[in-house]
């Protein structure tokens, strides 16, 4: 009785925590909205150093000059790429109840191209918000049983352990990759890497601002799909947010007059 008690109350401080977390976020949130909205999206050829929008195609930087460039392999699905996230969890066990605990999480990128029919300029994502699609998702059968190959070669370079009673496990892989098309939200400065007799979109790349402006998000969805996304994320996150820590909130004062 007593550990039901603690445990109630461990749940409701989380979720009210939680709630508060969510509805700051959602205002985070709402401010990323509103710079999509108010940025117009620049051709490469034309656009002018600070704050800028683009979308383009991306394409590997094969240039020894530059710093961290060249392609990337992801390391479940072994897709080239210029950035990737990937995550294994396994399903444990918790008294009753079970969760998803990741057991391995890794990302990497490299500098990359983005071009669109004026130009290329030089990207480089060194602390870019990402928010890219799922690119392979597979989740194992009851008791681990039924891993795919791709997953199974992973397991063993990692020293996971697989087998038909091992635990559940979810593999998630989201990736970038030539030839995807990408939006970009950043500042469009000088290429430190350029040709100094070349002028133009050659010599300007985008990274994340270090004065004033510091948003830097980079997206495989274009901007419609992006400002679709957030019109419903917001109101969740603000509204779920408050009514989720309000409510946890008052549970906790009811007990807590009660004497629990």
């Amino acid at each position: 009785m007593a550990n039901d008690i603690v445990a109630t109350f461990i749940l409701l401080v989380v979720g009210f925590g939680f709630g508060i977390g969510a509805f700051f976020y959602g205002f985070f949130l709402l401010q990323r909205k509103r710079l999509i909205e108010d940025t117009p999206t620049s051709k490469v050829r034309s656009i002018a150093m600070g704050f800028a929008e683009v979308y383009g195609k991306v394409s590997a930087c094969i240039n020894a000059a530059v710093a961290k460039s060249g392609v990337l392999k992801s390391p479940i699905d072994g897709a080239e790429c210029v950035y990737y996230d990937t995550k294994v969890e396994e399903l444990r066990q918790s008294g009753k109840s079970s969760h998803w605990e990741t057991i391995y999480h890794k990302t990497d990128r490299v500098n990359f191209n983005a071009s669109d029919e004026t130009g290329t300029l030089l990207v480089d994502p060194a602390g870019a918000t990402f928010d890219i699609r799922d690119d392979f998702h597979y989740e194992t059968g009851l008791l681990g049983g039924n891993m795919s190959k791709n997953c199974i070669d992973f397991c063993a370079r990692n020293w996971i352990s697989t087998g038909a009673f091992t635990k559940s496990k979810r593999f998630t892989e989201r990736y970038l990759a030539p030839g995807n098309l990408v939006y970009i939200l950043g500042t469009a400065m000088g290429d430190p890497y350029a040709d100094p007799s070349k002028v133009g979109s050659d010599n300007v790349m985008i990274a994340k601002g270090t004065i004033g402006e510091k948003t830097f998000y980079i997206s495989d969805s274009g901007e419609k799909e992006i400002l679709k996304k957030l019109h419903w994320s917001v109101p969740l996150c603000v509204f779920g947010g408050a009514a989720l820590s309000v409510g946890c909130l008052a549970v906790l004062v009811f007990l807590l007059r009660r004497g629990f």
